[in-house]
């Protein structure tokens, strides 16, 4: 299914996110080649200073804020 988006879309893998709960959603996401990000993290984005309790990876921040970090 996350092929299928892909190609519908014509886009980079590498541009996508996929957002899971479980180990084989983040499995699906490494075989697609797309970026995976746990749940928590996607639900949690408006809870104050949540980084300091659920770290992300910078690539994570950027996607969830629309900015990019140097």
């Amino acid at each position: 299914m996350i092929m299928k988006g892909i190609d519908d879309l014509d886009e980079i893998p590498e541009q996508f996110w996929m957002i899971g709960d479980r180990q084989e959603d983040e499995a699906a996401a490494q075989t697609a080649g797309v970026n995976f990000m746990c749940a928590d993290i996607w639900r949690n984005k408006f809870l104050p200073r949540i980084y300091e309790f659920k770290p992300a990876m910078k690539e994570q921040v950027e996607f969830l804020e629309g900015i990019k970090l140097s």
